[in-house]
């Protein structure tokens, strides 16, 4: 087999980078339960580049300071914006993301899967595609 052809075999296998990936969250574990958002739900996103940290909380933007080496990960200055734009159904979520977030200890990358464990609970993301 060719060298480019190997060369692009590793590519297409090669996991996302937890910087520069849009990644979009797919279920929450709070305690030992993991739940699976819905798809009629408002999906929150995280994008870190460099030491900042963007997203979406289901229904406000999302800054913030990140700062990760190795396996371990933490936010800073998380600013999840006002909540009165937020519809009941959403609110909880918005909640229990940007706490989880706030207590992140450490990050897993797995496939195209992000994983985000805190104290309380576990968020899990899929690397979105552009």
């Amino acid at each position: 087999m060719p060298l480019t052809a190997l060369f692009g075999l590793a590519a297409l296998s090669t996991p996302p980078a937890l910087a520069d990936t849009p990644w979009t969250l797919v279920s929450i574990r709070l305690g030992h339960r993991w739940i699976t958002l819905s798809q009629q739900v408002p999906k929150p996103t995280l994008l870190i580049r460099g030491q900042n940290a963007t997203g979406f909380t289901a229904c406000s933007p999302l800054t913030g300071k990140v700062i990760y080496a190795g396996s371990r990960l933490s936010f800073e200055a998380l600013d999840a914006g006002p909540d009165d734009q937020c519809p009941d159904r959403i609110i909880d979520l918005r909640e229990d993301y940007v706490n989880l977030l706030s207590g992140a200890m450490r990050y897993q990358i797995r496939g195209d899967t992000l994983t985000i464990w805190a104290k309380s609970g576990a968020l899990l993301f899929r690397a979105s595609r552009e």
